[in-house]
């Protein structure tokens, strides 16, 4: 068990009207946006492949995985994230879409509490938790995220 006052190293990420609450552990690279190439019968979420260090990794919209309409922002940024499964090199990578530039922050137990859960928890959510200040946060599921970008996305996607 954590000690009560240790800190984590988080990124807050906004996402489809929400933010998302990551170690900043998983994310490998935050980026200016570049037009994804769509992923032929992909489902809604994964909004297509771009490329990234020479690698074509895939682009997901957490606001869709949601349930939510797409809304494009001129701006929005990819926040590339490390697969921590051990895959290969080339499925190792994922990104997802930034409805702004996210914030590096430094969480403690005591910044966070958890909030109730709602019947009808969103898919690929973990936790909702309270900020302080009036700010709100999703905590991914990111094992079950993972794995069904790794499901949705052609193993034989290379650009």
């Amino acid at each position: 068990m954590p000690e009560p006052d240790a800190e984590l190293r988080a990124v807050l990420i906004p996402v489809g009207g929400e933010s998302l609450l990551l170690p900043a552990a998983v994310v490998v690279e935050i980026t200016g946006f570049v037009e994804a190439r769509p992923v032929p019968e992909a489902p809604p979420w994964l909004v297509g492949t771009l490329s990234w260090r020479r690698l074509a990794i895939p682009l997901v919209d957490f606001g869709r995985a949601l349930g939510r309409l797409a809304s494009p922002v001129p701006g929005h940024r990819a926040v590339v994230l490390r697969i921590l499964d051990g895959n290969t090199e080339r499925r190792g990578f994922y990104a997802l879409r930034a409805a702004a530039t996210p914030r590096v922050l430094r969480v403690t137990a005591e910044l966070v509490h958890s909030l109730a859960q709602p019947p009808g928890v969103p898919p690929y959510v973990a936790a909702r938790v309270s900020m302080g200040a009036g700010e709100a946060a999703l905590i991914p599921d990111l094992d079950r995220l993972q794995q069904a970008v790794l499901d949705a996305w052609p193993a034989d996607t290379d650009r």
